[in-house]
């Protein structure tokens, strides 16, 4: 449950930390338009992909862009994070919006601060590996 919480406002870091474009530049995109790459990038919103709203979607597809450039870890733990952003509710997502604004409106110093005690607790979740099995 927590590393679920944790992939959601990190998820949630992610899609606001990208600009916002002007809103001319929002432009509805159904699915099926889409390349094959933002598709394996966006695989986790493939079934609600066409109810979003064109701004919804051109934040998206910027966090897609940079898909290509991940490693395969990196791919597997934005498409993680992006299942469970889009699981959240709207109530939930505004939370982790405020957080995160409330983040970078932090100094330098102690924003470091707030990751590094991010960090440490990710560690402390983190699943233990499980046990070699033994014929």
């Amino acid at each position: 449950m927590a590393q679920c919480a944790r992939a959601i406002i990190l998820l949630g870091v992610l899609v606001l930390a990208q600009p916002a474009a002007a809103a001319e530049q929002y432009a509805f995109r159904f699915w099926s338009e889409l390349t094959a790459e933002q598709q394996q990038a966006l695989a986790p919103v493939a079934e609600d992909w066409n109810n979003f709203p064109p701004r919804q979607q051109t934040r998206l597809l910027k966090v897609a862009r940079s898909y290509g450039k991940l490693s395969a870890t990196q791919r597997q733990r934005m498409q993680t994070r992006l299942r469970a952003w889009v699981q959240m509710t709207p109530e939930q997502r505004l939370l982790a919006r405020q957080n995160y604004k409330k983040l970078i409106e932090l100094p330098t110093q102690k924003q470091a601060q707030v990751k590094q005690r991010w960090a440490h607790i990710q560690s402390e979740d983190a699943p233990e590996p499980e046990p070699p099995e033994t014929p």
